[in-house]
């Protein structure tokens, strides 16, 4: 199983391995497997991970928030109303 763990203020991908029925969960020895977020980056988030198979081998997709400081808020999408028309 994949989730989330915390060391101090960082979010970390870490690892358990669960029993037949996963009423019990052993934390992976080697936690956190991705030791820290990338350091080029001012993250406010490293979760809500992914965790895949394919013919190649496992991929993983992490969430992150990144920080944004001296920028405008600018809307993401704007859509006007179209002009109405009736055809009767």
């Amino acid at each position: 199983i994949m989730y989330t763990g915390s060391r101090a203020e960082a979010q970390l991908p870490c690892l358990a391995r669960g029993n037949h029925d996963l009423t019990q969960l052993t934390p992976y020895a080697e936690n956190p497997v991705i030791p820290a977020p990338p350091p080029e980056l001012d993250l406010i988030g490293f979760r809500d991970h992914r965790v895949w198979r394919e013919a190649d081998g496992w991929y993983q997709i992490v969430g992150a928030g990144i920080r944004v400081t001296c920028l405008p808020p600018r809307p993401l999408h704007r859509r006007r109303r179209p002009k109405m028309c009736c055809c009767c």
